[in-house]
């Protein structure tokens, strides 16, 4: 029924005595500049065209009026056959004429079906009288009635999908589809009620967890969803973490790497301030800049297969000492400077294309071999790399 404020007044000169909200059935909906029923100046993207389930009951589609949603700022987009309250509201003719009014839908369809992917309830607002089926053959997805149909919308297509589960305090937005963000906390283990994050940190830290594909048309829809960091679970992940142990199953264990070294605490283990990103894939993209990482442990990379560095330009590895695998931290074989092994070889052949031996008769003359000798000196510089170089450092 369409609820009223009773008749008080609002102490406001010319503002109605009472505000009537009433559920209306989507009918239509504008979602972009080609609908047929566009307008720069009244029907927006966002404007439905809704029949009041009471008031209009059984009235034709042309005799239904546009309604704006009453924000544009945080809106949810209904389906049709969804239901929304709709309320009386100031319009913008409100400067000029005083009392001015114009209705318009809550941006957010009813919750009729408690179902996070779509809550239609087709022809409610037609009479029943009208309709060919009896009530109990007619459910919210099918039913032979006036118009024939009903299409929740040109190309969507219901799924099953589970809600997330709520624990104590949570704020939770969720999506149609899978995704949804949660500010929650680390609850009480104690308490009987624990999460997948009890584990780490104190009760009441806070978290955020951001997750998309889950819940698919493939899963039975059945309970409330769990964030799941398995390799097998949800298909993106984004946590926000204060505090948590978050139970992540890494792609790649090897950190051979850190022998001789402070090894970073493993997922599962870390307890304390953390972003974690996990997908199929990551890409890092600076369309006009730089991607700067810094770290004031250790920066780690480890995966099962290669690992690529490509540059147009040049590359720049700065560290007072690089080790090439794992087995030369022990430092018992230094790498070659190639311009000092070029000169020293180049100096070896001067001395040997100048050595003498003592005989009987006198000093030997030059190495009957000399042409060797000055070929290796002539060659020596082409065992230099022309685009890698290192530095001498003491």
């Amino acid at each position: 029924m369409p609820i009223s404020t009773g008749g008080q007044q609002s102490g406001i000169t010319g503002q109605p005595e009472s505000l009537v909200v009433e559920a209306g059935e989507i009918v239509d909906i504008i979602l972009d500049e080609s609908h047929p029923e566009y307008t720069d100046n009244g029907n927006g993207v966002g404007s439905c065209l809704v029949r009041l389930i009471q008031s209009q009951r059984g009235l034709s589609d042309y005799a239904l009026n546009w309604l704006k949603p009453a924000s544009v700022n945080n809106i949810q987009y209904p389906l049709i056959g969804e239901l929304v309250l709709c309320m009386d509201g100031a319009s913008a003719e409100s400067q000029r004429q005083s009392g001015a009014t114009v209705k318009y839908w809550l941006p957010y369809p009813q919750n009729v079906w408690n179902d996070v992917n779509e809550n239609s309830l087709p022809f409610a607002s037609y009479p029943l009288e009208k309709r060919k089926a009896t009530p109990s053959e007619f459910d919210r997805h099918k039913g032979d009635a006036e118009p024939e149909g009903p299409t929740l919308g040109n190309s969507f297509e219901p799924k099953e999908i589970q809600m997330m589960q709520p624990y104590e305090g949570d704020m939770i937005i969720q999506g149609r589809f899978g995704n949804s963000i949660r500010f929650g906390s680390t609850a009480d283990p104690q308490a009987g009620d624990p999460n997948l994050y009890s584990d780490g940190g104190a009760k009441g830290d806070p978290i955020i967890t951001m997750n998309v594909g889950y819940g698919n048309a493939s899963d039975t829809g059945e309970g409330y969803h769990i964030e799941d960091w398995s390799a097998a679970g949800d298909g993106t992940q984004v946590v926000l973490a204060a505090g948590q142990i978050i139970p992540l199953e890494i792609a790649s264990t090897n950190k051979d790497s850190y022998h001789n070294s402070s090894n970073p605490d493993e997922q599962d283990a870390f307890e304390g301030n953390q972003i974690i990103l996990n997908s199929d894939r990551i890409v890092f993209n600076a369309k006009t800049d730089s991607i700067l990482g810094t770290a004031k442990v250790s920066v780690g990379f480890s995966t099962e297969g290669t690992f690529n560095i490509d540059a147009d330009d040049h590359t720049i590895i700065d560290s007072p000492k690089i080790y090439l695998g794992n087995a030369s931290t022990d430092e018992a074989e230094p790498v070659a400077l190639g311009q000092t092994l070029v000169d020293w070889m180049q100096k070896l052949c001067d001395t040997l294309l100048a050595e003498t031996h003592p005989t009987a008769c006198g000093p030997s003359g030059t190495p009957i071999n000399a042409a060797d000798y000055s070929s290796l000196k002539s060659s020596a510089p082409d065992i230099l790399s022309q685009n890698s170089f290192c530095t001498k450092t003491n």
